[in-house]
């Protein structure tokens, strides 16, 4: 289920359900009145063409269920690929392994291993692609056991399934919902930049626990725009052709939360005593503030207002760059750095959503935004799920259950998609519940309800009985796994197929295999190379750490917004792994903005020296500085050392005939650096040791 907000449906939806009340119109109603509708056409369609599995049509509407179109359509095609490779993969393998037992489970073990470990690379429709490749295996030979040399028809049998399961939710999705992934990415995008420039504005009046809260949520909205970004490009060319753009947009955006309260501190101080500034720097400031509040209304302008902004933005940031430059205080030029790093951050977030509202070529056309490549977590998946799979198997050959079969196909499925979620031993417990209460549920419905039934339309009615409620607590994140565990394996355990055969005994044999599989997942994740936050966060600030002193070295042709890039999701995931240290999470939040700050110092520094004639006593006060900048480790004296560098720095300035403004920049950088170093201790300190004693 995608995080991305549902948006009112507009269009072709509102009027072919016009004459539906208020209440049923609501976005939640009508995702699940498409939803309903594609998996009953899916099913109904299964059996008119008669296929082995109709059931597994719908189940696939199920999965690829979103409220977003590009979500729907994306995960489709990505799952047809998975399908085609993992039916493919399981014939391979079962061809190739007929006679032995271990050689056919260890090839099983490994192509699940590998796809787990693929999907821990990607990100969304990719990673779901890698995931369903890799439990399709499972799906296709298991189910082929009693009959190895039907293998290939079965295989065949769940791609067409799939596919039809795909083009029905697809259909469904392009006739009754808009695209409006659009209109709700330019909402969030400006929604955001404003929310940002509120914060500044009211960084003064509120207390510190509501801005901390604010501050939180905003990051997290943030952290989930790229997801729309990513989806809105599959519906829209020009969002397409704009989306590296729009990612740097967003880039810029996520590091500002982190800086708005001392942006807002010091706008505040210079705006005390207007009297006390130079004129240019009292004048920038009345229009920064003015432009602070017109960004803070940035949610209802349209593409022209917004074009105009940008351009404002773009000006005042000038008048800052010069005024920085000027500035014969270095003190005055350390705050002006950081309005001048702030608005700078706001250009490159406007001017990329403008050009896009605009239709002009992309702002950021040159950006090569990396993925960061988890490979220590992603080995320790992909080992986790092969692991798995031959323990399962190991314990169903040597107890011969004959429903032993059933454990190991749960077992690849659950290993392969909980992999990659946030929490996956709780994903687990949750998705276990799901099928516990589905098999409840498929009995009851097997006993009692369906011998009865005579045709499609009865069957329906019996069926949404128990989906209608389901569906409605997909919605609900709380209940999100749960229920969607409980759709999935609900339809999965009904086995619904042409000719209709209700043999109870069969039907518990196979719920206890599914469960027991659901079980040993939740096992798996708590026992078997168990994810460790504490271990997994500290690598992650180690990674940060070594980051910042690469870049302290010799930062290279990497642009600022593709080093960011990178940290910003090494940071988010260290968040997210810190979610069980809340002390420790809070400050590394609170860390956030000085990592932030003096990151972009260095960097500044690099660009500002670079050919740059400076005297050769300046030159090395600098190059002794950045060198104690590339060992932040234990005892570290980074922060004496730019001190000491910046006073340098600031004396040369002074005796230097005639005077090199570059030279009190660099103070006003190396000063605010060895500020900043002690406030990102939390981040570049962390270790076991300290997550322990918490």
């Amino acid at each position: 289920m995608s995080a991305t907000v549902m948006n009112r449906p507009v269009g072709m939806t509102s009027r072919l359900l016009s004459w539906l009340p208020e209440p049923v119109l609501s976005p939640r109603a009508a995702y699940m009145m498409r939803t309903l509708a594609s998996i009953l056409i899916a099913l109904y369609l299964g059996f008119k063409l008669q296929l082995t599995s109709p059931g597994t049509a719908s189940i696939t509407v199920m999965i690829l269920a979103s409220p977003v179109r590009g979500a729907i359509i994306s995960k489709g095609a990505w799952r047809i690929f998975g399908t085609v490779t993992g039916g493919a993969a399981g014939v391979v393998i079962m061809s190739a392994f007929p006679q032995s037992t271990f050689l056919f489970l260890l090839g099983v073990a490994f192509w699940l291993g590998l796809c787990t470990f693929l999907a821990s690379m990607f990100r969304y429709s990719r990673s779901y692609g890698a995931v369903l490749s890799g439990f399709t295996v499972t799906l296709v030979v298991f189910g082929a056991l009693r009959d190895p040399n039907s293998i290939l028809i079965l295989a065949l049998n769940r791609v067409g399934a799939v596919t039809l399961g795909v083009v029905v939710s697809s259909a469904v999705t392009m006739i009754f919902q808009a695209a409006t992934t659009r209109t709700a990415l330019r909402a969030r995008l400006l929604g955001g930049l404003a929310s940002i420039a509120a914060l500044v504005r009211d960084s003064g009046t509120l207390a510190p626990i509501p801005l901390r809260q604010a501050r939180e949520k905003l990051i997290a909205e943030l952290q989930q725009l790229d997801e729309v970004i990513e989806y809105s490009g599959v519906e829209a060319p020009d969002t397409q052709r704009h989306a590296n753009s729009l990612r740097g947009a967003l880039i810029a955006m996520s590091g500002a939360p982190f800086a708005v309260l001392r942006v807002g501190t010091i706008m505040q101080e210079l705006s005390a005593n207007p009297l006390a500034l130079p004129p240019a720097v009292g004048r920038t400031v009345v229009e920064l503030r003015a432009l602070i509040a017109r960004l803070a209304d940035a949610r209802s302008l349209g593409p022209a207002a917004l074009n105009a902004l940008s351009m404002e933005v773009s000006a005042v940031t000038a008048h800052l760059r010069q005024i920085e430059a000027e500035t014969e205080d270095v003190v005055l030029a350390g705050q002006i750095a950081r309005l001048h790093g702030f608005l700078g951050r706001m250009e490159e977030a406007v001017a990329p959503i403008a050009a896009w509202e605009m239709n002009a070529a992309p702002y950021h056309a040159h950006l090569n935004l990396d993925l960061f490549r988890d490979y220590r977590t992603a080995t320790r998946n992909g080992m986790r799920a092969a692991i798995a799979l031959m323990l399962g198997g190991t314990f169903w050959y040597l107890t011969a259950w004959p429903a032993g079969s059933l454990l190991l196909l749960i077992l690849g499925p659950v290993c392969g998609l909980l992999s990659t979620a946030p929490s996956a031993a709780a994903a687990s417990v949750e998705f276990a519940k799901g099928i516990a209460l589905a098999s409840v549920a498929g009995f009851l419905c097997l006993s009692l309800l369906l011998p009865p039934v005579t045709g499609f339309a009865m069957l329906a009615v019996v069926l949404l009985m128990f989906l209608i409620p389901a569906l409605y607590f997909t919605t609900v994140p709380r209940y999100g796994l749960f229920a969607l565990g409980f759709v999935i394996f609900f339809l999965t355990q009904i086995a619904l197929t042409n000719v209709a055969t209700f043999n109870v005994a069969a039907f518990i044999n196979n719920a206890m295999g599914y469960n027991l599989g659901a079980i040993a997942g939740v096992f798996v994740f708590r026992i078997l190379l168990a994810p460790n936050p504490a271990q997994d966060a500290c690598q992650l600030a180690r990674l940060i750490r070594c980051a910042i002193e690469q870049a302290a070295r010799r930062p290279g042709e990497m642009l600022w917004l593709e080093w960011q890039n990178l940290q910003n999701q090494r940071f988010m995931r260290l968040l997210m792994r810190l979610q069980t240290f809340p002390e420790q999470r809070l400050a590394a939040i609170e860390a956030g903005g000085p990592l932030l700050i003096l990151s972009r110092d260095i960097f500044r520094l690099h660009i500002m020296l670079r050919g740059t004639a400076l005297p050769s006593h300046c030159n090395a006060a600098v190059a002794r500085a950045l060198r104690s900048l590339g060992r932040l480790g234990p005892g570290s004296r980074a922060a004496a050392q730019a001190a000491e560098t910046a006073n340098h720095l600031e004396h040369a300035f002074e005796t230097t005939e005639p005077p090199l403004p570059v030279l009190l920049q660099a103070a006003a950088a190396f000063r605010a650096i060895a500020r900043m170093l002690p406030e990102a201790e939390p981040v570049l300190s962390l270790n076991r040791g300290m997550l322990r004693r918490k």
